[in-house]
């Protein structure tokens, strides 16, 4: 996986600490299975909307585009 490449940052480690799960797991399940917003899964893990974004860039998951009405 790509955290054996990675130094997580203090977060990240956090994140995976309080939820269980590697970070990267953890945020495609958020992201691409249960389909929530960066702005839900940043209040779900107590950070911020950027940091999801960088996150998910990171681990190279694509990020869907934002349709405004």
């Amino acid at each position: 996986m790509i955290q054996n490449r990675l130094n997580k940052s203090r977060y990240m480690k956090l994140v995976e600490q309080a939820h269980g799960k590697e970070i990267d797991v953890l945020l495609r399940d958020m992201y691409l299975e249960k389909h929530m917003t960066m702005r839900e899964i940043a209040d779900a893990l107590g950070v911020g909307v950027a940091t999801v974004k960088d996150w998910l860039t990171l681990f190279d998951i694509q990020t869907r585009h934002m349709t405004f009405v």
